[in-house]
């Protein structure tokens, strides 16, 4: 006769995962400020002691969302181009099928970025700083005229935009925006 503790409940990173494709539905359809931590635990199914083992708060959520979403497909492609390991359009065309792969996390982060009283404001800032500290090193030690960091976050919005506009508008849009992206980053750092 079984007592019940033989059922095996799903691991964290299995409830980490739940929590956020139910963030994301409800994220995008909703806002993320309308969302309680309550409704994430009902949709996910999972307690709310479940949910403070896997994220701290509803910001560690949103976090995570970008950090899969944006900032490690970025990262990637930052260390390919900076350390020179492969061309240049490959790699580009790589993290924008990255970000890609994600159209729904990518319209709602960027529709949360632009409230400043969001957490998704505050994350997005600190991801854009990071890397443009990234970037300016990288030209500071190619010898390469080292642009503002006003210049390179307008062009990190720029591409944040691109990116969402590809997610509003669907595949259709998607080499339009690819170019553009690339031709905007050759400007930039190719002159």
């Amino acid at each position: 006769m079984a007592d019940g503790r033989s059922n095996q409940r799903p691991g964290v990173d299995v409830q980490r995962r739940r929590i956020l494709d139910a963030a994301v539905e409800r994220f995008a359809r909703k806002g993320s400020a309308a969302v309680s931590i309550a409704e994430l635990c009902r949709a996910a199914e999972v307690s709310r002691p479940t949910f403070y083992r896997c994220f701290a708060d509803k910001e560690a959520v949103l976090a995570a969302l970008y950090e899969e979403a944006v900032q490690a497909p970025m990262r990637l492609g930052l260390a390919e181009l900076t350390a020179a390991k492969r061309g240049g359009r490959a790699v580009f065309d790589e993290v924008l099928d990255a970000l890609f792969a994600r159209p729904v996390h990518l319209e709602f982060l960027f529709a949360e970025s632009r409230d400043r009283s969001s957490a998704a404001h505050r994350i997005v800032q600190q991801a854009h700083d990071d890397a443009v500290d990234a970037i300016r090193a990288w030209q500071k030690s190619q010898g390469a005229p080292v642009l503002s960091r006003t210049a390179l976050r307008a062009l990190m919005v720029a591409w944040q935009w691109m990116a969402a506009e590809h997610a509003h508008r669907g595949d259709e849009a998607i080499d339009e925006v690819r170019d553009a992206a690339w031709e905007l980053a050759r400007l930039t750092f190719l002159r």
